[in-house]
């Protein structure tokens, strides 16, 4: 990929600037976008915090301003020194709310606007399970540390937690309630990821850090017919899932730790494995002898996915894309990076791609249809920059390609760049 002449400045860009620098987590940026409204929430976690950045798109900076974008910047009320390791918007009875998981086993849900928190909930107050009453009244830091959160869309919330548990609970008016052990693996191995695709509201999926993928059933009776679709070789774990972006999909993307990426249909119960495992340190010697130096890409892990195709970022900095041409699939892959890709999204309308890494750099890229080749829209760099999260800003408008505006955070910067 070409680089530009000379590396962005945060300071020298439209930002929106935070109090405290954000923190070193993949896709720390998580956003919420009301198209209808033209109006997008971004989400970025600086440690013991997070910043909440509202942008109205009607508003959107010329590409000449240099100066600070106009938003509306709220801290997300958590008066604790709990570092907090996710965040992300939930329906709960109609109502949208914001959820944050911390790293002592605490949920706090607030209302939409983060004015207040409506409940909190520390897990390990009602423990049912002996992995889970891990807590002591001397020392905090053994508490499970809160890894993914998953809502129905109705009155249920479910966290996976570092200790191997995946807990349920109802949310209402009078709280957290119900509190169920839905799985608990064998090793006490983290649960890594959870997901449900867009619009199934009796599906659910989660990625264990042994390398399992379970399907559950969701229904008002909890969960049911729990199975086991898929297990690494190598036992590798499971890193990362992305739930199309669209609403003709039954499906759900998986990337493994071992560089495999899956796709697996709830409708069938099928899994194929669109690209082959392609970590070297989890490859023997006779697999290593038959890889090309090319294909050797590392642990596949950040993923994103539309109707038209999943894209996969490796930690040696490739990208891979896989999409159907045909009755058959076609894989593509570049090396977009020098080192790890930490976020990626996607644009179905126009099939944009943008990646972000360590390198500093953000690149956005145009699928081709079927096996066509891909196209640099743009690139950048950013000084002594640690590239940890972008999203693309949803607006009514539909801007040519090369106008498409990105939102990009940093590890230690204390600004959100738009660009």
């Amino acid at each position: 990929m070409t680089s530009p002449t000379e590396p962005f400045k945060f300071s020298d860009v439209t930002s929106a600037k935070l109090p405290r620098s954000a923190a070193y987590l993949y896709n720390n940026l998580e956003q919420y976008a009301d198209v209808s409204h033209n109006v997008s929430h971004y989400a970025v976690i600086t440690g013991f915090e997070v910043y909440i950045i509202k942008q109205t798109h009607a508003n959107k900076p010329s590409d000449s301003s240099n100066k600070e974008l106009s938003v509306e910047l709220k801290k997300v009320p958590h008066d604790s020194l709990e570092p907090i390791t996710c965040v992300k918007w939930c329906t709960f009875n109609g109502s949208v709310s914001f959820v944050m998981g911390t790293q002592n086993g605490m949920i706090h849900v607030y209302d939409f606007g983060v004015k207040k928190i409506l409940y909190s909930h520390d897990i390990t107050s009602t423990a049912t399970s002996s992995s889970i009453a891990t807590k002591s009244k001397l020392n905090s830091f053994l508490n499970p540390t809160i890894n993914c959160i998953e809502s129905d869309d109705r009155s249920s919330i479910f966290v996976g937690l570092s200790t191997g548990t995946m807990l349920s609970f109802t949310v209402d008016q009078s709280g957290f309630s119900n509190q169920r052990v839905v799985f608990e693996t064998d090793s006490k191995e983290a649960i890594n990821c959870m997901a449900k695709p867009i619009g199934n509201q009796s599906n659910a999926m989660m990625g264990l850090s042994t390398g399992t993928m379970l399907s559950f059933t969701v229904d008002q009776s909890g969960f049911s017919n729990q199975r086991v679709v898929f297990e690494t070789d190598s036992k590798e774990a499971i890193n990362c899932m992305a739930k199309p972006i669209g609403n003709q999909s039954n499906a759900m993307y998986v990337g493994c730790d071992d560089g495999s990426v899956l796709r697996y249909d709830f409708l069938s119960g099928d899994v194929n494995v669109l690209i082959e495992e392609c970590n070297v340190d989890s490859l023997d010697d006779e697999q290593k002898s038959a890889e090309s130096d090319g294909n050797i890409c590392g642990a596949c892990v950040c993923i994103a996915a539309c109707d038209e195709f999943v894209v996969a970022g490796y930690s040696a900095g490739a990208i891979k894309i896989v999409q159907k041409a045909g009755v058959s699939f076609v894989s593509k892959q570049i090396a977009m990076h020098r080192r790890m890709v930490t976020g990626l999204a996607v644009l179905q309308s126009d099939g944009l791609i943008a990646t972000v890494s360590e390198d500093g750099y953000f690149i956005v890229i145009q699928n081709g249809k079927g096996d066509a080749n891909m196209e640099l829209v743009r690139a950048g760099c950013f000084e002594n920059g640690i590239l940890m999260g972008v999203e693309f800003v949803k607006s009514q408008s539909s801007p040519e390609p090369q106008q498409r505006m990105l939102v990009i955070s940093a590890y230690d910067r204390n600004k959100v760049a738009f660009v």
